[in-house]
C-alpha cells in the first residue's frame, strides 16, 4: 500500500490542504517529499543489512516498478554508484541490480 496524503488527513480529522499547507510551514518540506525521504532511507537500510533485491525493496516500499525506485533513489540521494551494496546505473530496469 502506498501513503497518501488524504488517509493521513482523514486519520487526523483534517483537511488535506490544510495538513499539507501546516506541514510545509512547521517542517519546511512537502509531505510528498518527506515521505520519499523516509522511502529512500528505509531502502538505505533494506539494502545494507538485508538480503532482499532491488526489485523486492521497491515493491515493499510501494514503488511503481523498480526503474522507478532506481530513478527517485538517484535524486533523492545523488549516488549513480554504489551505495551499500546497490547499484543504480539508470533508470532502467535491467541497470539496477545488486552485487554480492
Amino acid at each position: 500500500d502506498t501513503i497518501q496524503i488524504t488517509d493521513i488527513a482523514k486519520h487526523l480529522n483534517v483537511n488535506p490542504d490544510y495538513l499539507s499547507h501546516l506541514f510545509k510551514k512547521q517542517e519546511n518540506i512537502t509531505i510528498k517529499r518527506y515521505i520519499l525521504k523516509e522511502k529512500i532511507r528505509r531502502s538505505r537500510n533494506l539494502l545494507q543489512y538485508s538480503d532482499y533485491s532491488i526489485q523486492e525493496i521497491s515493491f515493499y516500499l510501494g514503488f511503481s516498478s523498480q526503474s522507478h525506485f532506481c530513478k527517485v533513489f538517484q535524486e533523492m540521494t545523488g549516488d549513480a554508484g554504489t551505495l551499500s551494496e546497490a547499484v543504480c546505473t539508470s533508470y532502467e530496469v535491467e541497470d539496477c541490480i545488486k552485487i554480492k
